[in-house]
């Protein structure tokens, strides 16, 4: 049941990469075929049974040169790959077809920032779970909303940090979906934002990003100038999410580290980042 190496997406908007990369992520009891090559004899399976309705799965089975012991729950039964259901509800769900100036390529940013932040993605189960800071919980209900994503709470798996949010429903197809697009899965593996966050992303999109970087780290300071600062333990994530909040920061606005690795902002910054509501302007489905 091993999954190929997990592959990132150069572009989220790209849907035939999002979905080979997603199908990927999937392992199978077979020696004989990967998820790809399943979800492709799945296709011709319903292709071919569409056109001869009334054979079985022996017949199929010869007819397409396939085991009859892989199809035959695809033809007698509802049987399907794992992969296939996973595809399905990424399009039921409205996630694998992803425009740069829609509202869920917006939200699925911001999650990919709060898993940084403030989260974790373990490959094992691809579970996303989220510690949400005090007085940000409309935060992550809003980009439920826009997902269509109902929360429920857990403690984290220390039993140290509180509590976690977690999708009540299809949280391992939002994960893989999240991985593929450039979510970090694990300590010191893989870059710790996407560079199509980074670099092409229209500025609704990382605006939306940086504020829940802002709103989930950021803590007050009594400093006029530097009301705000982030605490980044790590110099990845700090050097990615100051990338970040420059990106959309004011012109006469100042996003810097300090002497500890502190990231700091200006009330200029701050104001812009702390403020406004996530994903403005759009309404819940």
């Amino acid at each position: 049941m091993t999954a190929g190496a997990l592959r990132r997406v150069a572009d989220p908007t790209d849907t035939e990469a999002v979905r080979e990369a997603f199908i990927a992520t999937y392992g199978t009891a077979s020696e004989t075929a990967d998820a790809a090559t399943l979800v492709a004899q799945y296709e011709r399976v319903v292709e071919y049974c569409a056109e001869h309705p009334n054979q079985g799965s022996g017949a199929v089975a010869t007819a397409l040169g396939l085991p009859r012991s892989r199809i035959r729950a695809w033809v007698d039964s509802d049987g399907r790959p794992d992969a296939v259901r996973g595809v399905e509800t990424l399009t039921e769900r409205g996630w694998l077809h992803l425009a740069w100036d829609g509202p869920t390529l917006r939200a699925l940013a911001g999650l990919i920032v709060w898993v940084v932040v403030g989260g974790s993605l373990p490959r094992q189960g691809w579970m996303p779970a989220f510690s949400v800071a005090d007085g940000t919980e409309p935060d992550i209900e809003r980009l439920g909303d826009v997902l269509g994503l109902e929360w429920r709470q857990r403690h984290d798996d220390d039993g140290r940090s509180g509590v976690e949010w977690v999708p009540a429903r299809d949280g391992s197809v939002l994960g893989r979906l999240l991985a593929v697009l450039g979510a970090p899965t694990g300590a010191g593996e893989g870059p710790s934002l996407p560079p199509w966050l980074l670099l092409e992303a229209p500025r609704a999109v990382r605006l939306d990003a940086a504020r829940v970087a802002v709103r989930q780290r950021g803590t007050p300071l009594d400093i006029p100038t530097m009301p705000l600062q982030l605490a980044m333990h790590r110099d990845g994530p700090r050097e990615a999410i100051v990338q970040l909040l420059r990106s959309v920061a004011p012109p006469d606005g100042e996003v810097r580290v300090d002497d500890g690795g502190n990231i700091r902002l200006d009330s200029r910054a701050a104001e812009l980042l702390a403020a406004a509501p996530l994903l403005d302007g759009y309404l819940p489905r």
